[in-house]
């Protein structure tokens, strides 16, 4: 007996393009029940470039972003702050 004996068999390696087909939610539909436009091309470009211009504003702020703390200090003491105890002792009852 070798040593490989006791290794399970787990299938073949499957690409990162084949993993990725499996977890796709919109499957592609075959080209004969699509029609393409010229507006429908307009609109991925424009929404494809809008998406890299968010996706970069966001980042460019997220690494400008400056934090600036603000110590102020509560003026008004004629106020009065609310105190409940609720206390409760271990004794026997006599």
């Amino acid at each position: 007996m070798s040593n490989y004996s006791q290794i399970r068999f787990r299938g073949h390696r499957k690409d990162v393009v084949e993993i990725a087909k499996q977890f796709d939610a919109f499957k592609k539909i075959p080209e004969k029940y699509t029609e393409s436009s010229r507006i429908g091309g307009f609109i991925s470009i424009i929404s494809r470039l809008l998406i890299v211009y968010l996706i970069y504003q966001e980042i460019t702020n997220y690494l400008d972003a400056t934090l600036k703390y603000a110590f102020k200090p509560d003026l008004d003491m004629d106020d009065k702050i609310k105190l409940h105890v609720d206390i409760t002792i271990a004794t026997s009852c006599m």
